[in-house]
C-alpha cells in the first residue's frame, strides 16, 4: 500500500471530490496529444473511421506514443490505466470489461482484434496467453466496452480490445530506433530494443513497413526450497533468485499496394515469441505460489515462490504467435468494398507444480517424500478468417451488410507426470490430448438513419451458425485407473445458430456534444469437454448478454474540457462456468444468471498551454443473481444470489496530469504524474468441501512519475519511476482446489526506466 499515511481509498476519494470541485476532471482521450492541443482522436471501434466523440460506444483509445513514453509494454500495464479493465490471470479467458467473468479457465469473454482480424481461440482449452504487442508495430489500442456481439461476433460479451496497427505510407521515408533499460527493486537488469522503418517503395503506389523489437524481463521473485525458508526472508539457504524472467520478441511487416485511386491493398505479417520461467506468474509481473496451509491466505509474503524443492522444475512457457492478412479496400463511387483475410497459428507450452492438486498420485503409486506431480499443457490452434463487407453513406443513411467465415483447428495435450524426490520421472499416469475443430458462418448488417441533422437510428442484427466437433483420447496407466478411470476415446459435437443485435439513437445537441442509448447484445459459444471423463458432461451450451446503456459525449467547454460518461446494466444468462469434477480434472458447465451495473465517466482537460490532465473513474457492481447449480458428479461450485462475481472491482480510477515545456527552439521536456487506484476484489468461486476459503483481494494503488526532453523534436530521452512507493498490489488470487493451485499475483515493485530514441 502507498506508505503516506492516508488509506489508498480515502486517498481515491479526496482526490477525485478535489478534481470534482474545481469543474476540471481529466479524462481518458489518451490518444491525445500530450501538448493539450485538442486535436481530435479518430478510433475505428465501428470499422469505420470515425472521432472518438461521435462513437455510441464506451471506448477508450490510448496512443502507441503514450505506451512507449511511459514504458506500458503489457497488457497488465494497461489495465491500471483503464479503469473496468481487469485481468485475474494469464490467459485471454483471464480478461474481463464490467465485472464480465466467472474466473476459472472458461472461454473468453472479452475479444481481442488485430486491426480486423480477429485472434486467439474460441475453445476454451486452446486459449493462448495474454498477448503483449509491442507498441513499435501500433498506432493505438482501443478497449471497447459492453458487448459487440453485432459486429465483431463471439466472446466479446463483456467488450473488446483493438490493436490498431500501423499503415505504411506511400509519401515519405521514415524511422525510428530505441534502447531502453529497467530495473526493478530487489532483482536485477532488463533491456529493449525497438526500431521501424517506413519506405515509399514507388511513391503513391507502393509502401513498406517493418518493425521489430525485443525485451527481456528481468526477474525479481526468489525461489525458495521450504515453507520454513519462504516465511524468514532473511535466510539465504538454498533460495534460487530473480526465477520469473521472461523473454519477449518478434516483428511486423506490412506492404501497402495502391494500384489506383481506387484501390488498395495491405498484406502484413506479425510474429511474437515468448520465453520464461514462472510464466504463470509473470504474465501480469509476477506473484508467487502460497503454502497451503488449508485456510484463507491473509498475509502473503511478497515476492518469494515456494515451489516445494528446487529440485522440481520451475513453471515455464514457451509460445509463439504468428499472424498474416490482407486487407484490401475497392472505393466503387457508391459504395466501398472491403475485403479481410486472416490466418494466425499459435504454439503455447507450459509446465506447472500442481503436486498440492494431485497430492494422492504419490502416495498410490508408493513414492515417498519430495516426489512431486507436474503438469504440462501443450496448445496448437490454427485459425482462418474471411471478412466481406460493402459500406455506403448518403445524407439519409449509413449502411453496413457482409459476411464472415471462421475456421479453427486446435489441439491440446494435457499430462500429468510423476518425479521422485530424486527428480527423476516415474511415469505419466495421465494424459488428454484430441484434436478440436470448430467452423462458423455468419452475415450482418449495421443501418444509422439519419432521422433529422441532430437526431440518429442505429440498427443492426448479425446471424451467425457456430459449430464445434472434439475428439479426445484419454491414456490413464497403472493404479491412476482407480481415480481417473479406463483409457477412453470420446467425440462430442456441439452446434448453435445465435442471433444478436444493437439498437442505439443519437442526439447530437452540438457538433461536439451529444447524448446516446445503447441496446446490445453479445455471446460465448458452447463447446466440448476436452479431456472429458465419463462423469463430466460432454459438452456446455453458449452464453448470452444484454447491455442496457445511456451515455454522453463532448467537448463540454472548447479546447478546454472534454467528458464522457456511461450508465449501464448488463443481464448475464446461462453463464459458463469451470467446475471440478471429484477426481480433481476440471470442466465447463452452464450456471444460472448475473449482472453487472454501474457508472463509467472519464474526461480530458486542458487548462493552460503544455499542461495535459487526464484521468477516468468506473464504479462496477457484479454479482450473480441466481445460486450456482448443483451438479451430482462434481464439487460443487459455491455460490448464491448476491455474491460478487470475481475478480471485478467495485472501484477504479486513474488520474493523470503531464505539463510540456518548451526550454528553447531546439529543446523540449516533459513531466508527468498518474495514480491510479484498484479497489478490492473476490477471489474466484470455491468448490464444496474445500478447507480454503473464498477471501477477499486487497485494494491496491501505485503513483507513477515520468519525465524527458526532446532535441529538435526528433531525439527524445525519457525516464520513468513505476509504483514508485512500493505498493505490493494483487493483481488476482485463487483459492479454488481442482488443478488450480493455491496462488497470488502481484504488480510489478517500485520499478525504475529509462530509454533514448530518434526518429528519422
Amino acid at each position: 500500500m502507498i506508505k503516506t499515511g492516508v488509506e489508498p481509498k480515502n486517498l481515491a476519494r479526496r482526490l477525485a471530490l478535489s478534481l470534482l470541485a474545481s469543474a476540471a476532471l481529466p479524462g481518458m482521450a489518451m490518444a491525445q496529444d500530450s501538448t493539450g492541443a485538442g486535436s481530435e482522436i479518430v478510433v475505428t471501434a465501428q470499422k469505420k473511421s470515425e472521432r472518438l466523440i461521435d462513437v455510441p460506444v464506451s471506448v477508450t483509445a490510448v496512443g502507441a506514443d503514450m505506451l512507449k513514453d511511459q514504458g506500458l509494454n503489457r497488457l497488465s500495464d494497461l489495465a491500471q490505466r483503464v479503469p473496468g479493465l481487469q485481468l485475474g490471470g494469464q490467459y485471454m479467458a483471464d480478461i474481463s470489461i464490467r465485472g464480465i467473468t466467472t474466473g476459472g479457465a472458461t472461454g473468453a469473454t472479452v475479444a481481442i482484434m488485430i486491426d480486423d482480424v480477429p485472434f486467439g481461440a474460441m475453445n476454451n482449452s486452446s486459449q493462448p496467453p495474454i498477448p503483449d504487442f509491442d507498441p513499435g508495430s501500433l498506432e493505438s489500442v482501443e478497449v471497447l466496452k459492453g458487448p459487440q456481439g453485432t459486429l465483431y461476433g463471439a466472446s466479446s460479451l463483456g467488450g473488446l480490445i483493438k490493436y490498431v496497427t500501423k499503415t505504411p505510407d506511400t509519401h515519405t521515408w521514415s524511422g525510428y530506433v530505441e534502447a531502453g533499460t529497467k530495473v526493478v527493486t530487489g532483482g536485477a537488469l532488463g533491456d529493449s530494443f525497438r526500431g521501424s522503418i517506413n519506405a515509399p517503395i514507388i511513391k503513391d503506389k507502393v509502401a513498406l513497413d517493418v518493425s521489430g523489437f525485443y525485451r527481456y524481463d528481468a526477474g525479481w521473485l526468489n525461489n525458495v526450497p521450504t515453507a520454513s525458508t519462504a516465511t524468514d526472508p532473511k535466510s539465504t539457504a538454498g533460495i534460487a533468485y530473480n526465477v520469473n524472467n521472461k523473454k519477449t520478441y518478434g516483428g511486423r511487416a506490412a506492404l501497402l499496394i495502391t494500384p489506383t485511386d481506387t484501390l488498395s491493398i495491405t498484406a502484413s505479417a506479425l510474429v511474437q515469441k515468448v520465453t520464461g520461467n514462472f510464466a504463470d506468474l509473470s504474465s501480469t509481473s509476477g506473484g508467487i505460489r502460497l503454502v497451503d496451509t488449508g485456510t484463507a491466505p491473509t498475509n502473503f509474503t511478497p515476492y518469494y515462490v515456494n515451489n516445494r524443492t528446487l529440485s522440481v522444475a520451475p513453471a515455464t512457457l514457451d509460445s509463439i504467435y504468428r499472424l498474416y492478412s490482407v486487407h484490401a479496400d475497392w472505393k466503387l463511387g457508391w459504395a466501398t468494398l472491403t475485403s479481410v483475410t486472416g490466418w494466425s497459428h499459435f504454439y503455447d507450452d507450459q509446465e506447472n507444480d500442481v503436486t498440492a492438486s494431485f497430492s494422492f498420485l504419490p502416495r498410490i503409486y508408493g513414492l515417498g517424500s519430495g516426489s512431486s506431480v507436474q503438469i504440462s499443457n501443450a496448445g496448437m490452434n490454427d485459425r482462418f478468417t474471411q471478412e466481406l463487407r460493402l459500406a455506403g453513406h448518403s445524407r439519409l443513411l449509413d449502411w453496413t451488410v457482409g459476411g464472415f467465415y471462421l475456421r479453427e483447428h486446435a489441439k491440446l495435450a494435457q499430462s500429468l507426470f510423476l518425479y521422485d524426490g530424486s527428480n527423476a520421472k516415474q511415469g505419466t499416469p495421465y494424459v488428454g490430448s484430441g484434436p478440436d475443430a470448430f467452423r462458423e458462418v455468419a452475415g450482418f448488417a449495421d443501418v444509422t438513419f439519419h432521422a433529422t441533422d441532430k437526431l440518429d437510428l442505429t440498427l443492426g442484427g448479425r446471424l451467425a451458425h457456430d459449430e464445434e466437433t472434439a475428439q479426445t483420447a484419454v491414456v490413464v496407466t497403472g493404479a491412476a485407473t482407480a481415480v481417473f478411470g479406463d483409457s477412453s476415446v470420446q467425440t462430442a459435437t456441439s452446434k448453435g445458430t445465435p442471433f444478436t443485435w444493437v439498437v442505439s439513437p443519437t442526439y447530437h445537441i452540438t457538433h461536439d456534444m451529444m447524448v446516446y442509448g445503447r441496446i446490445a447484445t453479445g455471446y460465448r459459444p458452447g463447446g466440448a469437454n476436452v479431456g472429458a471423463l465419463s462423469t463430466m458432461p460432454a459438452t456446455y451450451g453458449a452464453d448470452r448478454d444484454t447491455d442496457y446503456e445511456i451515455g454522453f459525449k463532448g467537448n463540454v467547454v472548447p479546447h478546454l474540457l472534454t467528458v464522457e460518461a456511461a450508465l449501464f446494466q448488463v443481464d448475464w444468462r446461462n453463464i459458463q462456468l469451470q467446475d471440478t469434477d471429484v477426481s480433481n480434472l476440471t470442466f465447463i458447465t452452464n450456471g444460472g444468471k448475473a449482472r453487472s451495473r454501474g457508472v463509467e465517466l472519464s474526461a480530458h482537460a486542458t487548462p493552460w498551454r503544455g499542461m495535459a490532465l487526464d484521468g477516468s473513474g468506473t464504479y462496477t457492481d457484479a454479482v450473480l443473481t441466481q445460486n450456482l447449480p448443483t451438479i451430482s458428479t462434481a464439487a460443487v461450485l459455491l455460490g448464491s444470489a448476491g455474491d460478487r462475481l470475481p475478480n471485478s472491482a467495485k472501484f477504479s480510477t486513474t488520474l493523470s496530469a503531464q505539463q510540456d515545456f518548451d526550454l528553447s527552439e531546439r529543446l523540449g521536456a516533459f513531466a508527468g504524474i498518474t495514480y491510479s487506484y484498484v479497489g478490492d476484489r473476490m477471489s474466484a468461486f470455491i468448490t464444496q468441501g474445500n478447507t480454503r476459503p473464498r477471501f477477499t483481494i486487497p485494494a491496491y494503488a501505485t503513483v507513477d512519475l515520468r519525465a524527458g526532453f526532446t532535441w529538435d523534436k526528433v531525439w527524445k530521452i525519457n525516464a520513468y519511476a513505476r509504483n514508485i512507493f512500493n505498493s505490493h498490489g494483487l493483481v488476482s488470487a485463487s483459492n479454488r482446489n481442482g488443478a488450480t493451485t493455491t496462488y497470488a499475483t502481484y504488480i510489478l515493485p517500485t520499478n525504475y526506466g529509462v530509454s533514448i530514441s530518434r526518429k528519422f
